[in-house]
């Protein structure tokens, strides 16, 4: 689901670079605020390095797929096209107008489960933030 001036490829456009979260970090002040709030949001979580490489494969080298609701039934789509995304996209918006409505693209990623290309930088992001620590 890329758009037609950025198309898909499963191939890298740049280098690896591994993840690898920001050293400048202060974990202890994340920690604790976790502890205060039972939540924490963390900005530049990551290296600009990594932070750079996941935004390339997240735009250009991930299959990106449709979902939305039709009333309680479920539409995937691995692919369509521009004129109908269009169309789907209106007749969802139409649909909220009167009823619960969902309407995104998706890319599943699943703990424990072995991603299909493990050379993608997905497969790498998962095991990272899986890893125990």
């Amino acid at each position: 689901m890329t758009s037609p001036d950025r198309p898909f490829t499963d191939r890298p456009e740049t280098e690896d670079v591994a993840p690898e979260l920001n050293p400048e970090l202060d974990r202890a002040e994340i920690a604790d605020a976790f502890r205060r709030t039972g939540r924490v949001h963390i900005p530049d979580i990551l290296t600009d390095a990594s932070a750079r490489r996941l935004f390339r494969t997240l735009e250009r080298e991930t299959p990106w797929g449709l979902i939305f609701n039709e009333g309680k039934k479920t539409r995937e789509f691995e692919a369509v096209s521009a004129e109908d995304h269009q169309e789907m996209a209106i007749a969802a918006w139409e649909r909220a107008h009167t009823s619960f409505q969902y309407f995104y693209f998706y890319y599943r990623l699943e703990n424990r489960k072995t991603h299909p290309k493990p050379a993608h930088y997905l497969a790498k992001i998962v095991a990272f933030l899986t890893s125990p620590q």
